[in-house]
């Protein structure tokens, strides 16, 4: 076994239908028989349904098991300095929604290890299985915190945690109202969060409220140092709860939103950011229609960002001139959405990688949204002269006129010969192309093409 000193996290999984107490034991056991301490151990997560295999025994009392209680005075001898603690069911995704309405209940060596180590837990999660009482039961110092809003808020006790100490939190199934309360501020009913730099709130999806909550809960917030924001599906609960953050010095920008509802957001939020994710979340499996307005004037307003991805956004993309920092691109475009990439690539001067993906398909094979006729919109280019096409003797690869200078990679998900003949077009289209990543069922067909033209691009290969 290496230094113990490099060794950080711990990751102890027991499936469904493990036997927990010898199979902890056996792993305590192991760990001991080396007569270190492993101080620098920090993280300690908890992963599998065999913790819960005695939790659910209505005769286990874990009082009367001499084997939970070894397991315990082992760990703590073991492993003193633990700063987070956490389970996973699936061992994916610790702050899955579904998990708190499952109140399935553990192996009670999770209890007690948090309870002992809760004055020096750096990273809390406030969710399902941990018990509310548990989190009331001290004021925390913690710097890194999850919390699941709509089960804390089932329980009458309340968590209390520094709000100035903190610098990463989550906050999630927020329904009807974020409980500020739950944050200690040393100035009465303003709440400054002075070290946040990173803050989530991900609202449970739901129908417009008739009366929009109040996001402040009363409070005046304020965060000085957020430096990442990300908000999903919070219009239909707060209107505009971007508004809180307005001075706050963000760059970095997530928004999960139904992009109908983007009337509601004062636009002025994006001005200042360097890396700007819209994720368009329908309410409804049936394509919906928007004004081309509702998200041009986002774009519009990225006059700073340098990363942007769009995602279930309707294309062309107008206004895009307005991004002329931008280096980055990531988007999902349908086939017959393509004809309008050469447009807007001419649009992006400094514009070094493009990353295309599938634009997800919804209800009868279409896409979640329209945009409405405009007399303004674009008119698709002209078809582009045919292109050396793998498996016959047609071969054109000579250049096109150029469309970027500053393109240099370009990533593209979609498979079949349309998306092999636009890939090629674009190859063409780009003297300083260095790097093609393309479908595995396109890969031989570019290899052969580059290798034709002699411009020495080198083919990347996903499935």
């Amino acid at each position: 076994m290496g230094k113990t000193e490099d060794v950080t996290d711990f990751v102890i999984k027991l499936d469904d239908g493990c036997m927990c107490k010898p199979q902890m034991t056996e792993i305590l056991n192991m760990f001991y028989g080396y007569h270190f301490r492993w101080a620098n151990i920090r993280s300690l997560v908890f992963v599998g349904t065999g913790f819960a295999s005695f939790g659910n025994d209505p005769t286990y009392n874990p009082q009367m098991d001499p084997e939970a209680q070894m397991a315990y005075f082992q760990f703590i001898a073991l492993f003193p300095n633990i700063r987070s603690i956490a389970y996973a069911e699936d061992g994916i995704n610790t702050v899955c929604p579904g998990l708190a309405v499952r109140f399935t209940k553990l192996y009670p060596l999770y209890y007690w290890l948090f309870h002992y180590y809760r004055t020096q837990l750096t990273a809390v999660q406030g969710l399902h299985p941990l018990p509310p009482k548990a989190l009331s039961s001290v004021a925390y110092e913690t710097t890194d915190l999850t919390l699941n809003s709509w089960y804390l808020g089932h329980f009458i006790d309340s968590p209390s945690f520094d709000a100035s100490v903190l610098r990463k939190m989550t906050i999630y199934d927020i329904i009807d109202g974020i409980n500020w309360g739950w944050f200690r501020s040393r100035n009465g009913s303003e709440v400054v969060f002075s070290s946040l730099e990173k803050l989530s709130l991900r609202c449970a999806e739901q129908p417009h409220l008739e009366t929009k909550v109040d996001p402040t809960g009363g409070f005046v917030l304020r965060f000085p140092k957020l430096l990442s924001l990300t908000v999903g599906g919070s219009i239909p609960v707060f209107g505009d709860i971007y508004r809180l953050f307005h001075q706050s010095p963000i760059e970095i920008l997530k928004m999960g939103e139904d992009l109908n509802d983007l009337r509601y957001i004062d636009a002025r939020i994006v001005s200042r950011i360097k890396a700007f994710f819209l994720v368009g979340r329908p309410y409804s499996d049936m394509p919906a229609f928007i004004q081309r307005e509702a998200i041009t004037r986002f774009y519009n307003m990225l006059n700073m960002v340098q990363h942007v991805s769009l995602f279930a956004n309707p294309f062309p993309l107008t206004g895009v001139d307005q991004m002329f920092r931008l280096k980055c691109l990531n988007i999902d475009l349908g086939a017959d959405e393509f004809p309008y990439l050469h447009r807007a690539i001419q649009q992006l001067p400094r514009l070094g990688v493009l990353d295309i993906v599938f634009k997800r398909h919804w209800s009868a094979g279409k896409y979640p949204y329209t945009l409405l006729p405009d007399e303004n919109m674009p008119a698709i280019e002209d078809a582009v002269p045919s292109t050396y096409r793998y498996g016959t003797n047609v071969i054109d690869v000579s250049d096109l006129p150029p469309i970027s200078t500053s393109l240099y990679y370009v990533s593209i998900a979609h498979s079949g010969p349309e998306m092999f003949h636009r890939a090629c077009i674009l190859i063409r289209s780009l003297p300083n192309l260095t790097r093609v990543a393309v479908h595995e069922s396109n890969a031989l067909g570019i290899l052969e093409f580059n290798r034709i033209r002699g411009r020495g691009v080198k083919t990347e290969v996903y499935g």
